[in-house]
């Protein structure tokens, strides 16, 4: 058989007599390669789950630079004297470059902040108490940090850090003004049991500063709707951005802000003290006894915290700016409602 063919020797062998082919047992596939082809399948699966990962990440990012963006082109648009159209809410009085932490489960709060997402803004304004009408004054917020408990269908509760941004004015006619804003009200209760945000028509104080540059004209206020929407929609105010660190003044006005310097560093000097709260003549002192919460805490660490938020002190000869700087110095936001703050 020498020279033979070995194919042609394999296939002599398998015939049986009567010509056919002897049942011979089907050779399987090694095992290592089965695990290779199991392995390769893995692999293409977790390349693919991958490569949808990736894609949904540069989605995610690719919407919070457009984001940016137009939060920066915004912020542009502030620096100087401008007049914009922001929705405005009726919450709480907020200075310039002040901070507020907190966090809502009001449904149409937390809608609110998550259309307007990270780098939005919105008017905050707050209410005179005297008059119970809507001051015409208010801030700029940012919305700094915004974070949801929950899925976005099934959110359950949304932490936020509003920033201060600048000072503004929401345009209207000098005296009987009324404009569509933002508030809480039990009356936006479906059960009328608790206060809820919802938005509708709101009284605001008589202008009593001069006109300046602004028309006081009805035509220029918001535009009013024609039949009210649901109380959970927001619309926008046109507002008139305030630039408080160019003004014109007198020498007198300065003079008199030059001399508020040395009774704020007498004031950061008591308030820095520790042992200036251990006088029962002082109010914080009567509170901390009493255990209420947020007052038990380093003075000085919380002051350097408030003045490195509020920045560098403006001049005197730029008062407004200068006076709204001491303000947010002396009243800061109380530690309890900075990280505790609910609506």
């Amino acid at each position: 058989m020498r020279g033979v063919p070995h194919v042609f020797l394999a296939i002599v062998a398998s015939l049986n007599s009567s010509g056919g082919f002897l049942p011979c047992k089907r050779r399987r596939t090694p095992t290592y390669l089965r695990e290779n082809r199991e392995n390769n399948g893995d692999l293409s699966k977790r390349i693919r789950e991958a490569r949808q990962t990736q894609d949904s990440f540069i989605e995610g990012l690719q919407k919070r630079i457009s984001i940016v963006s137009k939060s920066q082109e915004f912020d542009e648009q502030l620096r100087g004297c401008s007049i914009v159209e922001l929705p405005t809410v009726c919450f709480d009085a907020l200075l310039p470059n002040q901070r507020l932490s907190g966090s809502t489960t009001d449904p149409t709060f937390m809608a609110f902040i998550r259309k307007l997402g990270l780098g939005g803004s919105f008017v905050m304004t707050s209410l005179n108490n005297r008059q119970r009408r809507m001051r015409r004054f208010g801030v700029v917020a940012k919305i700094e940090f915004v974070d949801m408990d929950g899925d976005l269908e099934d959110c359950t509760a949304v932490s936020f850090v509003l920033l201060g941004r600048q000072r503004c004015e929401i345009i209207g006619p000098t005296d009987s003004m009324s404009e569509r804003i933002g508030r809480w009200r039990r009356g936006y209760d479906p059960d009328g049991e608790e206060l809820r945000l919802g938005w509708g028509s709101e009284s605001f104080v008589r202008r009593t500063s001069p006109a300046e540059d602004v028309v006081q004209d009805a035509t220029i206020s918001s535009p009013q709707i024609g039949s009210p929407p649901d109380v959970s929609e927001w619309t926008t105010n046109r507002i008139r951005t305030v630039e408080d660190k160019v003004e014109e003044v007198d020498p007198a006005t300065i003079d008199h802000a030059t001399r508020l310097i040395p009774l704020v560093e007498k004031w950061i000097d008591l308030a820095s003290d520790q042992s200036t709260y251990d006088n029962t003549d002082v109010v914080a002192a009567t509170r901390r006894k009493s255990g209420e919460p947020g007052l038990s805490v380093d003075a000085a660490a919380l002051l350097r915290k408030v003045q490195s938020e509020l920045g560098e002190m403006p001049r005197p000869s730029t008062p407004t700016a200068f006076c709204l700087w001491v303000a947010a110095l002396i009243n800061p936001l109380d530690p309890a409602a900075r990280s505790k703050h609910r609506v």
